[in-house]
């Protein structure tokens, strides 16, 4: 981990300019203080990246791709209920805003958010019914690709 965090500091000491790349040297410095259990760093994390992407003018996916990030940090410290409703709205956003990997991501993170409440019927019911569809492609084009 001390390989990574050098690894993470020199990353972030450049500033990038570009948004998108500083947005995704963000998300790795979250996924890094998650994994060594530092939750409170995280949440602090995710909340100053929540009010620069809102002052920003960021992109739907980044917005929902934080929700998602909350809800998941809410399911860790054992509010799952919490992380639930906020997976709920950025699937609801997801597809209003037609953007399908943000949806996947919301649909497998409720999922998890469900096996962590123990309501594996209800987990298992929204992963047999949304495979098909990533599977074969068919939910906005009525249709399977081929």
């Amino acid at each position: 981990m001390t390989t990574a965090r050098n690894l993470l500091t020199s990353l972030l000491a450049g500033a990038p300019s570009d948004p998108d790349l500083a947005f995704q040297m963000s998300l790795l410095d979250i996924e890094y203080h998650t994994i060594l259990g530092n939750l409170d760093v995280t949440w602090k994390l995710i909340s100053k990246l929540e009010n620069s992407v809102k002052h920003k003018d960021a992109d739907v996916y980044q917005q929902i791709h934080l929700m998602i990030l909350r809800a998941m940090l809410f399911a860790k410290v054992g509010r799952s209920e919490k992380g639930f409703s906020i997976t709920v709205r950025a699937a609801a956003t997801s597809y209003r805003a037609r953007i399908v990997p943000a949806l996947w991501e919301s649909v497998g993170t409720l999922a998890n958010i469900l096996i962590s409440l123990k309501e594996w019927d209800a987990a298992r019911m929204i992963l047999n019914s949304i495979i098909p569809q990533v599977c074969f492609g068919i939910l906005f084009s009525g249709s399977p690709k081929k």
